[in-house]
């Protein structure tokens, strides 16, 4: 079992609500399965570098 209410689930699968992070999580550790996208390949632009949509990345904004 997941952990999540079944209601959250069903919300998320009629499109109602969008998933938090802890849900898709706990989704993903139930079942044992990739629900988002590989993340882990993601490309993080560095400060002041602009993203495919054109914006820029302030400084702040930049973890670490």
């Amino acid at each position: 079992m997941s952990g999540v209410n079944r209601q959250v689930v069903a919300n998320v699968l009629n499109g109602t609500v969008w998933p938090d992070m802890l849900t898709v999580v706990d989704l993903e550790g139930a079942q044992g399965v990739v629900l988002w996208p590989d993340h882990l390949k993601w490309e993080i632009p560095a400060a002041g570098e602009f993203t495919e949509a054109g914006v820029a990345i302030p400084p702040q904004a930049v973890p670490g």
